[in-house]
């Protein structure tokens, strides 16, 4: 008996599989083709895979990639073969893998500053497929977790607000493959500035040979508080005449 048979063919080319994030999810490629003896390779650039991890199913007509990361990226075709050459190859098609988000940053240098004064930029600096979207936030603790968002701040740089207290901040990166916390900053601290909350300074009128009651301020800072009376000819805060010795917050001014 003499049997002719037909020569195979590619019925059905693979798709183009959706993008999966590295190391999530499973593409299936699969070929169609018809004729006697059929044999599969599925190639990657060019290159044949192997069985193992990532692969499975070398051999037949559909190829599984469970969970493939970035190296399992690029063009994937196969080479039929039968019982009648030529061999043939199927359209190439890409897998795409996505990559999470990954951020260096900020530093955790400290800041101290007084009020009314400027922090200088916290920045970070992210990889991974775009886009990326940023958003700050703040802590009181050294955690860059259960924070407090940040309205407006969304870029890849945020300048803290001088705001009295000490305070952290971190960015959280997000593309569509997940969202990534940066490390936390340093202390940031703003020292509010030096008050007088208390002034007990009202006029007193004597007679000559008598003493004036003694005059005192209350003061609020940071620090060390240091005080000086000055005396003036005018009823001005400014431009008079340092009194030695008065460098406490209360002062009794002479009779003369």
């Amino acid at each position: 008996t003499f049997n002719v048979l037909e020569p195979f063919a590619i019925t059905s080319q693979p798709a183009a599989p959706p993008a999966v994030c590295s190391g999530t999810g499973t593409i299936t490629l699969t070929v169609g083709a018809t004729g006697e003896g059929l044999t599969y390779n599925w190639r990657r650039n060019g290159n044949p895979v192997s069985n193992g991890g990532v692969i499975s199913g070398q051999g037949t007509p559909s190829l599984t990639l469970t969970n493939p990361t970035v190296a399992n990226a690029g063009n994937y075709d196969v080479v039929v073969s039968g019982y009648c050459a030529p061999n043939i190859t199927s359209v190439a098609v890409p897998v795409t893998i996505h990559t999470p988000p990954a951020v260096t940053g900020p530093s955790t240098a400290a800041q101290t500053i007084c009020e009314g004064q400027t922090f200088s930029p916290v920045s970070v600096t992210a990889t991974g497929t775009a886009p990326l979207s940023y958003q700050w936030y703040s802590n009181t603790i050294s955690s860059n977790s259960g924070g407090t968002e940040i309205a407006d701040a969304t870029s890849a740089t945020f300048t803290p607000p001088a705001t009295t207290g000490t305070y952290y901040y971190y960015a959280v990166v997000t593309n569509h493959c997940k969202s990534e916390p940066s490390q936390v900053s340093g202390a940031h601290t703003v020292n509010p500035a030096t008050r007088i909350t208390v002034e007990n300074i009202e006029g007193q009128i004597k007679c000559q040979g008598s003493t004036f009651d003694a005059i005192s301020v209350s003061a609020t800072g940071t620090g060390t508080l240091t005080y000086r009376w000055y005396r003036n000819t005018v009823a001005s805060n400014s431009g008079g005449t340092a009194i030695a010795g008065a460098t406490s917050a209360t002062y009794i001014p002479p009779a003369t």
